[in-house]
């Protein structure tokens, strides 16, 4: 799986007595929220999951919350107002506003931002999410005050959209390097909370910032006094736990139960969906079939890739995941990503196969492909169908199965022998150049080797585009892209579960990743 799903998440199973132990020594009585979800790290320049840095940490930019799937919109939280940007691109000047202090009292000012930017991208800290979103773009970093000044490599008008990430958050000066990740609790920040505790893997004890001004930003209230991530408890125990009043919250977009939930459907049976306290969202990530554009099947052939779009059977691959996985999808922009819209080229309720067997007609060239799939019982499951899919077109599959890190390892190398690849893309920041660029469909599906000049100049023209018209431009090229390029074959949007108890209240959502606002949680 892609850099940001993973975002150095991982799910203990500890004792359980162990952590009931500390979470009642940690929590204080009444006013806190108990999340089901644990974490090996704190450090808020490694890309730690976006719920822990949403909740601690200030940033120049922010989304904010929204009911249903409004997409993203990016407002000023730290800053002033909009970026002054020079008239060659490369040099945005930011003014941050005054009042915001650290959960210590210390003022907020423009070093602090240098501060967090410098020891992201300090190669000595091995903060490769960070250096991943920015791809050396920043080459120098001057506060001076309330003013920062950043000077970038090279033009990109997404650049505020990356710094957004909480990567880039204001940090208190001096917080040291560590390749490890500072891991010592309390952790000063900006946000509306600070790091309280910190048990790697068991408890972390988040307490509200007694210095935040929610005046200052209205948008995130800290209406909790406490929030307390738990750990150690099987997928079972937690659905048990709240039924029985025992926690607040499990599932998400940060929580890896969250994306395939077994439970799903006894939940929603008992439940009942996007009511009131068990809900089905969409995140910001897409499955599809990666194609190989080096090899000789699909090489100046889009008549062929035209019909694997027609021939791939959406609804039978996303019911290898479960009820509740997923949506079909034929775009390349998921919700939530400005220019996400509807296409409606390829079929979403089942294949055409006659319409892909007249496609595919003299196009088969070898007859066979080679496809690369991680070893989980659900990727196997999805070559099946994808072998079944294609055999109906003419197309015999052989399917080689990885651990995924070595198979996403062995597709870098441009003589791999490979055809077809299942896998998935998930937002580092919320721009549809993430998605689509010159550089590649992340690293599965290179774009660059779509071989048509228009299309090819229609990415560069995209993104170079600012404010509206940039989604509206993103929107037009997934259409234009899957209409005449089709670098891929999109599968399924992703969507994620989540479960509240009875007394939570003030259901609000982050507007980039879909999932809970804790910061704005209730509790009655």
């Amino acid at each position: 799986m892609q850099r940001s799903a993973v975002l150095v998440f991982l799910a203990a199973f500890v004792a359980l007595a162990a952590v009931a132990s500390l979470a009642g020594a940690a929590s204080s009585p009444g006013g806190a929220l108990r999340v089901d979800l644990t974490f090996n790290a704190i450090d808020p320049s490694l890309g730690v999951p976006g719920d822990l840095n949403y909740a601690t940490q200030l940033q120049l930019y922010n989304y904010p919350d929204v009911e249903g799937d409004a997409g993203a919109r990016l407002v000023p939280e730290a800053a002033a107002g909009p970026p002054r940007v020079s008239s060659d691109g490369r040099t945005y000047t930011f003014t941050v506003k005054r009042g915001f202090r650290f959960s210590n009292g210390a003022p907020v000012t423009a070093a602090n931002f240098a501060f967090g930017i410098d020891r992201a991208l300090n190669p000595a800290e091995e903060a490769d999410y960070a250096t991943t979103i920015l791809n050396h773009e920043v080459i120098r970093v001057r506060p001076r005050g309330q003013t920062l000044t950043v000077r970038l490599a090279r033009p990109d008008p997404s650049f505020v959209a990356r710094l957004s990430v909480g990567t880039f958050a204001a940090l208190p000066l001096g917080l040291p390097i560590d390749p490890h990740g500072v891991s010592t609790a309390p952790l000063a920040s900006a946000g509306p909370y600070y790091v309280k505790q910190f048990v790697p893997n068991n408890l972390l004890v988040l307490a509200r910032n007694p210095y935040w001004k929610r005046a200052l930003d209205p948008g995130r209230p800290a209406r909790v006094g406490e929030i307390d991530f738990l750990g150690g408890f099987s997928q079972r125990e937690s659905v048990e736990r709240i039924a029985k009043g025992q926690t607040d919250v499990i599932g998400g977009a940060n929580s890896e139960w969250g994306i395939v939930n077994t439970f799903a459907p006894q939940l929603a049976a008992t439940y009942g969906v996007n009511k009131r306290q068990f809900f089905v969202v969409p995140w910001v990530g897409v499955r599809y079939l990666s194609l190989n554009y080096r090899r000789p099947l699909f090489r100046d052939n889009p008549q062929l890739v035209k019909a694997l779009n027609f021939a791939i059977d959406r609804p039978e691959i996303l019911r290898q995941f479960g009820p509740f996985a997923g949506t079909e999808t034929d775009e390349i922009l998921p919700p939530g990503i400005p220019g996400h819209g509807s296409i409606a080229l390829y079929p979403l309720k089942g294949a055409e196969v006659a319409k892909a067997r007249r496609l595919a007609r003299g196009h088969t060239r070898s007859g066979t492909a080679v496809m690369y799939t991680p070893g989980v019982p659900q990727d196997r499951a999805v070559a099946a169908v994808v072998a079944y899919n294609l055999k109906q077109i003419g197309i015999s599959v052989t399917v080689k199965q990885f651990d995924g890190p070595v198979m996403f390892e062995r597709m870098r190398n441009s003589k791999e022998p490979w055809d077809i690849a299942f896998g998935g893309w998930f937002a580092d920041f919320p721009d549809a150049s993430d998605f689509i660029n010159l550089d590649g469909l992340g690293f599965l599906s290179p774009i660059n080797s779509t071989d048509i000049p228009e299309l090819r100049r229609e990415i560069t023209a995209a993104s170079r585009t600012t404010g509206p018209a940039r989604a509206t431009a993103y929107a037009r090229l997934d259409f234009d892209l899957m209409r005449e390029g089709a670098p891929i074959v999109p599968i399924f949007d992703v969507t994620v579960t989540e479960l509240v108890g009875a007394r939570v209240g003030c259901i609000v959502r982050q507007a980039y990743w879909g999932s809970l606002d804790l910061v704005a949680l209730c509790k009655t």
